[in-house]
């Protein structure tokens, strides 16, 4: 009898090794949702900076296409003028599928030292998305037509 009970022990896994393997399947298993997790949030994350990337570039898309006088005193760009003002634009939309995101669209517009005429327009965006406050900024240079 001392054989066969010997023989079976070799055959089969302890109570120890059992539960060490357990404990080995649960630690991957929480690694693995813990990194899904987190490709999610950044993947939202990355939606919506990509959201304000193409509402800044569609702006300074728009101001390319707009002619401006340098004789006028300050040389300006009329149709800038009316957006020129920091405004409220939402980011969420049907674009990301997050929700009401609202951002702040502001403009500056400068001369390039050195070169008359010619000026510096940037768009910048500025949001709060999961308590981190971002923004994303875009500028071109205006010459006169």
């Amino acid at each position: 009898m001392p054989m066969k009970s010997a023989l079976s022990r070799l055959g089969g896994y302890t109570l120890v090794e059992v539960m060490v393997a357990a404990t080995v399947l649960c630690l991957c298993a929480v690694a693995v949702t813990g990194a899904l997790l987190q490709l999610n949030r950044r993947a939202a994350i990355s939606r919506v900076m990509n959201a304000a990337k193409a509402e800044a570039l569609s702006r300074i898309h728009e101001v390319q296409q707009l002619s401006y006088d340098p004789d006028a005193s300050p040389a300006v760009i009329p149709g800038l003028l009316s957006s020129a003002l920091p405004k409220t634009v939402d980011l969420g939309s049907t674009l990301t599928n997050l929700g009401s995101i609202p951002a702040t669209e502001t403009w500056t517009v400068a001369s390039v030292p050195g070169n008359a005429g010619i000026l510096s327009v940037t768009c910048k965006i500025s949001y709060t998305y999961l308590n981190r406050n971002e923004s994303y900024q875009v500028f071109t240079y205006k010459a006169p037509n």
